[in-house]
């Protein structure tokens, strides 16, 4: 008796398929509208980012090498844009000025540096804003050049100013 049951159960199915087929295509070839219901989940975004940039110069050198601001997007679809960087030295007692000063002249332990993003944006002038897009996946970074004055006495693990960094997805 059981195989009867899973027969006609079989059976009934295919039959089911069958007439909701014609159904389907019957109502594309009228022009009839039929709603269409789709379910996407959220998709997490996945954003690692250098959480401390290192700024060093040698003795009686102004210039500075400055580490690299690494974005990695770890999403498998969307691009992520660092859309902003802006400094904010407002806690640190430094001052943010143009990359053409004269750091040679400047007084010493006068706490004043300087920062170029990208080789052409010197903060100076306000926030970066020219976006580094990253692809999912991947990985890209913003290289960034600066001078400081000359100090009296090593300056070491000294915070002097905090990058603040705007991201965007799309």
């Amino acid at each position: 008796m059981r195989k009867k049951t899973v027969r006609r159960i079989g059976l009934s199915a295919i039959a089911v398929l069958i007439l909701a087929g014609g159904v389907c295509s019957n109502s594309f070839a009228e022009g009839k509208e039929i709603p269409v219901k789709m379910t996407v989940p959220a998709t997490a975004i996945d954003v690692v980012m250098t959480e401390t940039i290192t700024m060093s110069a040698g003795e009686g050198d102004v210039n500075m090498t400055i580490s690299p601001l690494e974005i990695q997007n770890k999403s498998k679809v969307g691009i992520v844009t660092l859309s902003e960087v802006s400094i904010d030295t407002k806690d640190s007692g430094w001052e943010v000025v143009a990359d053409t000063s004269d750091f040679a002249k400047m007084q010493a332990d006068s706490k004043k540096f300087s920062v170029v993003a990208g080789g052409t944006h010197d903060f100076s002038t306000g926030s970066y804003t020219k976006g580094v897009e990253v692809e999912p996946e991947g990985t890209n970074s913003l290289a960034f050049t600066g001078k400081t004055g000359l100090v009296t006495s090593a300056v070491a693990g000294q915070q002097v100013a905090s990058f603040v960094c705007t991201l965007a997805y799309k």
